[in-house]
């Protein structure tokens, strides 16, 4: 049971949050007619999150999703 929360919580922090992210990062400011975000806070997001995917951290989440914000 424990395989199946661990599988649901990167699976809803890495591919759901990075698809929201991403999507966020183009869709938002079209719309908005806005510029795009920087690139350096997403790219120190992305060293955040990618090391979450592998080891699983929720921390690491979290400081990824706190970057984009």
């Amino acid at each position: 049971m424990y395989a199946v929360g661990l599988h649901v919580s990167l699976l809803l922090g890495g591919w759901v949050g990075g698809s929201i992210v991403g999507y966020g990062i183009v869709l938002l400011p079209m719309f908005a007619i806005a510029p795009e975000p920087r690139p350096a806070p997403l790219a120190a997001a992305a060293l955040f999150w990618f090391p979450a995917l592998v080891f699983g951290w929720p921390w690491a989440f979290a400081m990824g999703a706190l970057l984009v914000a």
